[in-house]
């Protein structure tokens, strides 16, 4: 049985209105950044925050399933891409928003760009791991 700290009413709107705050601070900073910025995997921890990053300008979604490519986001005319389409992508932030395949994930994002890096801002805001993502330069 898992123990669920209960909170006030009034502590439950604060921390509503904190968590839009850093969401919104989020999108404003990716939009600013003017990079594309990718979700990777899409499951039910990422739905509570699909309305807010539909305003990320450059907002594309990947998944490993096939289940889940072509289809859509609920709620949203966000299609899910296949991961390939990553390799287009010469930068961009990738947040992987499927928890239990995050070292699957990282190894991937490692081998198709080469340089990755934890964004610990992005991070911080979004709740799920953001890579800052480049592949090498042509030389």
């Amino acid at each position: 049985v898992a123990y669920v700290r209960k909170r006030g009413i009034r502590s439950n709107v604060g921390f509503i209105a904190e968590r839009q705050k850093m969401l919104d601070g989020l999108v404003a900073e990716v939009n600013r950044r003017a990079l594309p910025f990718v979700l990777w995997g899409v499951s039910h921890h990422l739905l509570p925050y699909i309305s807010i990053l539909g305003k990320v300008d450059t907002l594309v979604a990947v998944d490993g399933s096939p289940s889940k490519v072509d289809r859509y986001i609920p709620s949203t005319n966000l299609k899910v891409k296949p991961i390939d389409m990553l390799r287009s992508l010469s930068h961009g932030y990738v947040a992987v928003t499927a928890p239990r395949f995050r070292d699957e994930i990282v190894g991937e994002l490692t081998r198709m760009f080469g340089s990755t890096r934890v964004d610990e801002a992005l991070s911080e805001d979004l709740g799920f791991t953001v890579f800052e993502c480049s592949s090498p330069v042509a030389g």
